[in-house]
């Protein structure tokens, strides 16, 4: 459905994810970067499974708004917070936390955001504004235009018109929708 190129980016993605399993390390989405020093970098970042936004310091390693990675962290009272439960990533001395870093384009992480929209599309009624707000978008107008310039087609459609579901009302008692005696 979505061609070579987004197989491709597809298995580069279940490969990172796979490595960073094994690895026992955490994928982490960095949003927003707040301040680079010499010794590292504050950010905005998500956990992979958890999606909210939190505070990160990354020791001794540069990163970029929209980067991918895989790394150790550790979580606390910083020296420069009041706030519980910013991360750390690496430490002051032993150096950075990032293990990997998933590179390349923005399309691939925007794929894998269309992805996860047709899949919550599959399973019924959606609050497509919580979708949005879950996924990273910055509105549901700008989650339903990515989608259908992806799909070709909005959500709300897509899951309606492509992927019809039979309802038990229009089934047989052999299971054939539209047979009904």
């Amino acid at each position: 459905m979505f061609g070579r190129r987004n197989a491709r980016a597809a298995a580069r993605w279940m490969r990172f994810a796979e490595r960073a399993a094994s690895d026992g390390l955490t994928i982490v989405r960095v949003l927003d970067v707040c301040q680079v020093a010499r010794t590292g970098t504050k950010a905005v970042v998500t956990i992979y499974d958890d999606h909210r936004a939190r505070d990160a310091w990354f020791w001794w390693d540069r990163v970029e708004a929209g980067s991918t990675l895989a790394v150790v962290f550790s979580s606390g009272y910083g020296p420069h917070s009041l706030r519980d439960g910013v991360i750390f990533v690496g430490n002051q001395t032993t150096g950075s936390g990032v293990h990997d870093r998933l590179s390349g384009p923005k399309w691939i992480v925007q794929r894998f955001r269309v992805l996860e929209v047709a899949a919550r599309a599959h399973s019924g009624e959606v609050d497509w504004a919580a979708v949005a707000a879950e996924l990273d978008f910055s509105d549901q107008a700008h989650l339903v235009r990515t989608f259908r310039d992806v799909v070709g087609a909005p959500p709300a459609t897509y899951a309606k018109d492509l992927w019809p579901r039979v309802s038990p009302s229009s089934a047989s008692a052999d299971g054939e929708p539209g047979s009904a005696r």
